[in-house]
């Protein structure tokens, strides 16, 4: 086993990576949110009719509880992720560090191809890039290595 099933008993996991797994957390929660607000207006039989309208904010408004809806794999994959990196699983660390970079470079380019405000991809990139640093540094790549064998028996 890895992480708190190590050989000398159950352990913390370093800050670094007990930090990264709450903001995980924090992220899966507030997507879940979404996802479920997105329902309760999608299931609210709500008239979506652009020109009456005044133009195509509501649309917009509609489409936006779509895509937060469809999000719901990724909220499950993040507490997942938040839930095994506590353990010192190495395929979640390597898993969170993809999902950082894909956040970093695609976020903002997406922000960018549609015109939203800033903070929408400042946000997002940020958390991204301190959760990569966390990950990066010596101790939480020393959580996830795997147990060296010294040859003698347990």
């Amino acid at each position: 086993m890895a992480g708190g099933g190590r050989a000398g008993g159950w352990r913390w996991a370093p800050v670094e990576v007990r930090l990264t797994a709450t903001g995980l957390f924090v992220i899966g929660g507030v997507l879940v949110m979404l996802a479920l607000m997105a329902t309760g207006v999608l299931l609210s039989g709500l008239q979506v009719d652009p020109v009456a309208q005044g133009g195509t904010a509501y649309l917009d408004f509609v489409l936006f509880f779509n895509a937060a809806l469809c999000l719901l794999p990724l909220d499950a994959l993040v507490i997942v992720l938040g839930l095994r990196l506590l353990r010192g699983d190495r395929w979640a660390w390597l898993t969170t560090l993809v999902l950082c970079a894909l956040v970093v470079t695609v976020v903002p380019l997406v922000v960018y191809l549609l015109p939203a405000p800033a903070p929408f991809a400042v946000a997002p990139a940020c958390c991204g890039l301190a959760f990569g640093a966390l990950l990066s540094t010596r101790k939480s790549r020393r959580w996830v290595a795997p147990l060296q064998s010294s040859g003698s028996a347990r």
